[in-house]
């Protein structure tokens, strides 16, 4: 199925009865669980480049992938931590506008460009090595000018959602088509 904007707006309502889904936000721990092991099913789709509609959850089998995924998550948002703690404070006193410029296109580049492939790629393969595959990065910016039209729909996307969301369904909406447009360029040009 092709990927254009209205096929990602239209993505969500396809089967609105399972915008309701966010309400296992509201159950501590299990429910987080259960929707994160939901979101990644739904970049999994979307990787294959199925946009039909959101998956039925399976609340426990969602609920362990979410965990098992969490936990293999640790040890790489640990290492971000730390290079984000490092960079910070490897900023001299005197903060020029050189340096500052500096440390903000590297925040852009590491939290635009390089995370969420990498985090995209740790979906798909389920692995925690998938996350420090850093060939991925090459293939971004190899392809640097659809990845920024990705980005720029992936920000369209979220402002229709953003106004969706004073009737409420943009929340859900909002959540299960996140990284859609990311998840496409995955396809097309890291897989």
């Amino acid at each position: 199925m092709k990927l254009d904007f209205n096929t990602a707006v239209q993505y969500p309502f396809k089967k609105p009865s399972r915008l309701c889904y966010i309400l296992y936000f509201f159950i501590p721990i299990f429910g987080w669980f259960a929707l994160g092991g939901l979101k990644i099913r739904i970049i999994q789709e979307f990787c294959k480049g199925k946009y039909k509609q959101v998956p039925q959850m399976s609340f426990w089998s969602d609920c362990k992938k979410g965990a098992v995924m969490f936990l293999k998550m640790i040890p790489f948002m640990i290492l971000y931590m730390i290079t984000i703690f490092v960079l910070t404070v490897s900023m001299p006193l005197e903060q020029s506008m050189g340096w500052l410029v500096l440390y903000f296109l590297t925040r852009v580049v590491l939290e635009g460009i390089i995370l969420p492939m990498l985090i995209i790629n740790f979906f798909v393969k389920e692995k925690m090595d998938a996350l420090f595959e850093f060939e991925v990065v090459p293939k971004v910016f190899a392809n640097i000018k659809y990845y920024v039209a990705a980005l720029f729909m992936e920000i369209m996307l979220s402002i229709v959602f953003l106004v969706l969301s004073i009737v409420l369904i943009g929340i859900p909406a909002g959540l299960f088509t996140k990284n859609i447009f990311l998840a496409r360029f995955y396809k097309d040009f890291v897989q």
